[in-house]
């Protein structure tokens, strides 16, 4: 910069031009190197947020995978049969997911306990019917062995048959009450 300043200075210039010249080369390179300096504080404080703002992204980011990742597995258990399995999330964005999986899992559990006490009634339906023509048969038949011991009671064999009928219908009457404690 001084070779090119003293060529433009005109022959027999006085030395307070050159040093003119000097002073402001001096003031060209210390601003040169204050814009430096500054740049690079600048580069540093935004390499400073970038990385702060990356590590909260980062962060939330994580928290959000994780909340992800616990409403798929309770939603997976739910689908593998273990309908007590209650969904719960920190996130606002699957709360909602989450809500509506727990409200369907509370209803399906209502269904099946409905269904299950309706088979247990169903199954209790048949049981009393059967039941219920055990006990027609065993009543009819001793209603017919009453009005035949009035018509025939003198009779030596039929009081032996009608002892035995007695006797089965008796065996009847008592494994038919068996099965009702079973």
């Amino acid at each position: 910069v001084d070779g090119l300043l003293r060529r433009e200075l005109p022959i027999g210039a006085d030395a307070t031009a050159l040093d003119i010249s000097t002073a402001a080369v001096a003031a060209h390179n210390a601003a040169i190197s204050e814009l430096k300096r500054a740049l690079l504080l600048n580069s540093a404080v935004s390499l400073a947020l970038a990385l702060a703002g990356s590590a909260i992204l980062n962060r939330a980011l994580h928290r959000r995978s994780r909340s992800l990742e616990r409403v798929t597995e309770g939603a997976m258990a739910i689908a593998a049969g273990k309908l007590d399995q209650r969904l719960v999330t920190s996130s606002d964005d699957t709360r909602l997911f989450a809500d509506s999986v727990n409200l369907l899992s509370a209803r399906l559990r209502e269904q099946l306990e409905r269904e299950a006490e309706s088979r247990q009634f169903n199954s209790f339906m048949r049981v009393a019917a059967l039941l219920t023509h055990d006990l027609k048969n065993a009543i009819n038949g001793l209603s017919l062995l009453v009005g035949n011991m009035e018509k025939f009671h003198e009779r030596e064999d039929f009081r032996a048959e009608a002892m035995q009928a007695l006797k089965d219908e008796t065996v009847k009457l008592q494994n038919l009450v068996n099965r009702l404690s079973e």
